[in-house]
């Protein structure tokens, strides 16, 4: 799990990342879908992503929108 850790971002330095890239999300969107899908970690009130959860997250909304 640690090296989980070590590879996780905040959704805010997924966000700005991603922007990098060319998509447009924001860090609230990504805070909710990652509530909803249960797909975090967290210590506090601290959200971190993992590269896995940020995937299982993009796959799913892709399926939803139909891409």
């Amino acid at each position: 799990m640690l090296e989980h850790l070590n590879e996780g971002r905040t959704p805010e330095q997924w966000v700005k990342l991603l922007s990098s890239k060319g998509m447009r999300l924001s860090s609230r969107a990504l805070r909710t879908k990652a509530r909803e899908m249960g797909c975090f970690y967290s210590i506090g009130r601290a959200m971190v992503l993992s590269p896995a959860h940020l995937e299982t997250l993009l796959t799913a909304e892709a399926k939803r929108s139909g891409r």
